[in-house]
């Protein structure tokens, strides 16, 4: 939807509040949901965990990686994927290498 009214349709501003809104689902509503704490009800709860695939990714993956595979070893520098799988663009493991960038953070 972003890339539609960014790119076919020149809106900017709407292309700009499109891609807030990818963000607030992503980073909210099936954080929440796939975390089972949108809701007391667990189909609710399922239902919303799905909005992570309208957004582009995979509630499926995005419950093993974070809920499995983060909260097994929530950050340990080495077995927490979390913590370094965005480096280099962002450095949330202090093991890592520090780059010039990473002072905006």
């Amino acid at each position: 939807a972003a890339y539609y009214f960014g790119v076919v349709k020149g809106n900017t501003p709407a292309a700009m509040f499109m891609g807030f809104m990818l963000a607030v689902v992503g980073l909210s509503i099936q954080h929440d949901a796939n975390h089972g704490a949108f809701s007391a009800s667990p189909m609710l709860n399922r239902a919303f965990g799905f909005c992570d695939d309208l957004i582009g990714g995979s509630a499926l993956c995005w419950r093993h990686q974070h809920v499995v595979a983060h909260h097994a070893d929530p950050n340990d520098a080495i077995l927490d994927t979390d913590s370094y799988e965005n480096w280099p663009l962002m450095r949330l493991n202090p093991a890592l290498p520090r780059l010039p960038h990473h002072g905006w953070q």
